[in-house]
C-alpha cells in the first residue's frame, strides 16, 4: 500500500531525528516544515488559551534538532557543503550575539539577511548551486558538479 507524501514526510521527518547526513529533497521538506508549523500553531492557539504554555515550550524544545537536521540535509541536497553549512550556522549564531550583546541594529540586520538566505535556500532544486569552478573559495561552499 502505498503511504501518502503526508505520512512519508512526517515518518522522514521524525525517523532522521538526530540525522545530520544524507539529504531531503524538496518536497519533503516543505511537506513536514509545513505539517510541524500548522501543528506548531494548533497546539500554541490551544496551549494559550489553556493557560499551558510549557505544553508549547516542551513541542518546541522537541523539534530543535530535528529541524535543524532537516534543514542541514535540505541545504546539502541544494548544493552546500558541510563546511559552508557550518560556516552559515556559526555566522547566524555569532551574529545573534552580537546583537543581544551590542544591540547593533547593523548586526540585527546581517543577522535577518543570513536567516532569510537559509530560508530561502532550500526553495531551490536539487544540485541548484553546485559548483563547477575550481575557485576553492566556491568549493568551501558548494559541492562540485558530478558531471
Amino acid at each position: 500500500m502505498r503511504r501518502s507524501i503526508i505520512t512519508q514526510s512526517l515518518s522522514f521527518y521524525f525517523y532522521n531525528y538526530f540525522n545530520f547526513k544524507g539529504y531531503t529533497d524538496r518536497k519533503h521538506y516543505w511537506w513536514a516544515l509545513g505539517l510541524i508549523y500548522v501543528i506548531s500553531m494548533i497546539l500554541g492557539t490551544t496551549t494559550g488559551l489553556a493557560k499551558m504554555p510549557w505544553v508549547m515550550a516542551i513541542w518546541l524544545i522537541i523539534n530543535i534538532i530535528p529541524l535543524l537536521s532537516l534543514t542541514a540535509r535540505r541545504l546539502r541536497d541544494v548544493g552546500l557543503t558541510n563546511k559552508g553549512i557550518l560556516t552559515i550556522t556559526g555566522l547566524i549564531i555569532l551574529t545573534a550575539g552580537l546583537v543581544v550583546y551590542t544591540k547593533s541594529s547593523t548586526a540585527a540586520f546581517i543577522l535577518q539577511l543570513l536567516v532569510l538566505a537559509v530560508v530561502l535556500i532550500p526553495i531551490l532544486r536539487t544540485d541548484e548551486l553546485t559548483s563547477t569552478h575550481t575557485s576553492s573559495f566556491l568549493n568551501f561552499f558548494l559541492r562540485p558538479t558530478n558531471k
